[in-house]
């Protein structure tokens, strides 16, 4: 009996070393890892630094630059990498949410921007950076150095590093550096700098949506305005009030108060008894209604037509047609794009999708409107802030070249102007090309000047 109690004994003394010992290698790595994440921030601050610092110097060094911007992109990159590696180690903590996830989710996108986006845009202006670059990552650093002086607290008070942020009551300033951040990034890459003057009220802009929302006289469900809240949304170049319910979903432009976009769910209007059984050209003359309502609502003269309706000027148009999975109906999604002196204005472009059973508008989408085309032709409308280019304008056999390894054979297309997170949605002419992509009709929008994609996008129209 006591040789049992003496092995029980031993066995407890055994497993309370071991657990020892593991805890104590947890809290090493911990420790190890606690301290890399803040070395990378502090890297990560440095680099920002050195960058703000040479664009506020004249005549820098554009290689000292390149350099700093490099170390940049390694260090978030790497901070990152820690970050995920606590993670990792952590993962038995329950880690699917709150805020330690929101702060990887935050320091992650700011390295995707970092690695990414502006990586790809610092290219496409000549390897410089332009003003708004230069304001985002001066911004940038004073949130990184929040980071930075939050993780050092941490570890000043000894309160377990990185643990600390699995207790959501403990950490409201991480979560206020993380929503921080996210905020300045959303900007940073939706924003439109061209948009000039103050936005319109919310009080306006509830107003405007309740036109719309009335425009559907057989549907009181969506008479309730203020059912749901009016919100902000900035995307793709677009700032809006926008307004969700479970039936609609509207943006309204916060400068111009012109609708931007409107959905409609189809399961809504197939309560409707008619059934009009529309061909594509009968839905289309609907679809060309619908934009002169929408343009005689926003209030929109296109000076680049004189004064012709949207019918009487010359555009691409497309459809796609396809049965709704749910209703069985016919929906046919109309792309139509102005052209101009054979540019295609694709940023002007309208998109609207008919109920081929009811006539009703499901969607409607148009971003842009008047972009101008200069009489001469002249690029320097499409160079944002830049005086002068290296680059010199690339030909259709030219960019096939440059892009023949990874797309092979292209379709040359014509020219056209995108406005996008590239070009700080300034227009910009670009060349066109058709390809198919993992069997998907797919049109890429090649620079001129660089010779860098600037958009893509799956294309399942037929031209009619």
């Amino acid at each position: 009996m006591a040789a049992v109690l003496l092995l029980s004994i031993g066995l407890n003394v055994y497993q309370y070393q071991e657990r020892s010992r593991a805890e104590e290698q947890l809290t090493q790595v911990n420790e190890r890892v606690m301290g890399n994440i803040e070395q990378y921030l502090r890297w990560t601050v440095r680099y920002l630094n050195e960058l703000v610092n040479l664009q506020e110097t004249p005549g820098y060094d554009l290689q000292e630059e390149r350099i700093a911007f490099e170390n940049l992109q390694n260090a978030s990159d790497s901070l990152v990498e820690n970050y995920l590696y606590f993670i990792e180690i952590r993962d038995d903590e329950g880690l699917e949410e709150g805020v330690c996830i929101e702060v990887l989710d935050s320091l992650r996108s700011f390295r995707n921007i970092i690695n990414q986006s502006l990586e790809t845009k610092y290219l496409i202006h000549e390897e410089r950076f332009t003003r708004n670059d230069h304001l985002f990552l001066r911004e940038a650093q004073f949130h990184m150095e929040g980071f930075s002086q939050g993780f050092q607290t941490l570890r000043d008070n000894n309160q377990g590093g990185l643990s600390i942020l699995l207790d959501e009551d403990e950490t409201e300033a991480f979560q206020e550096l993380a929503d921080n951040l996210n905020q300045l990034i959303s900007r940073y890459r939706h924003s439109n700098l061209t948009n000039n003057g103050d936005p319109i009220s919310r009080v306006r802009a509830e107003g405007l949506i309740f036109e719309w929302i009335n425009r559907w006289k057989d549907f009181e469900e969506l008479s309730d305005l203020l059912s749901e809240e009016v919100e902000v949304l900035h995307r793709n170049g677009v700032s809006a009030y926008t307004y969700q319910n479970e039936n609609v979903n509207l943006w309204i432009d916060r400068y111009s108060g012109r609708l931007r976009f409107m959905e409609v769910h189809p399961e809504v209007l197939s309560s409707s008894k008619r059934d009009l059984g529309l061909n594509t050209f009968e839905a289309y003359q609907i679809a060309l209604e619908f934009i002169e309502e929408v343009k005689e609502m926003n209030g929109e003269v296109d000076g680049n037509n004189n004064g012709n309706s949207f019918a009487e000027q010359e555009y691409r148009r497309a459809v796609f047609d396809f049965t709704h999975s749910e209703t069985g109906e016919v929906i046919y999604a109309f792309r139509l794009v102005p052209i101009q002196r054979s540019i295609y204005r694709s940023c002007d472009a309208y998109e609207i999708a008919i109920s081929g059973k009811t006539g009703e508008i499901l969607r409607y989408r148009n971003r842009f409107h008047s972009t101008r085309i200069p009489a001469d032709e002249s690029l320097d409308i499409f160079l944002g802030e830049r005086d002068e280019f290296r680059y010199s304008m690339l030909s259709a056999n030219e960019l096939q070249e440059m892009h023949r390894e990874e797309f092979g054979e292209m379709d040359y297309l014509g020219r056209a102007l995108v406005r996008n997170y590239y070009t700080e949605f300034y227009p910009r002419l670009v060349k066109i090309f058709g390809t198919d992509i993992e069997g998907q009709n797919t049109v890429l929008y090649f620079d001129e000047l660089s010779g860098f994609e600037l958009e893509r996008g799956y294309y399942p129209y037929d031209e009619f």
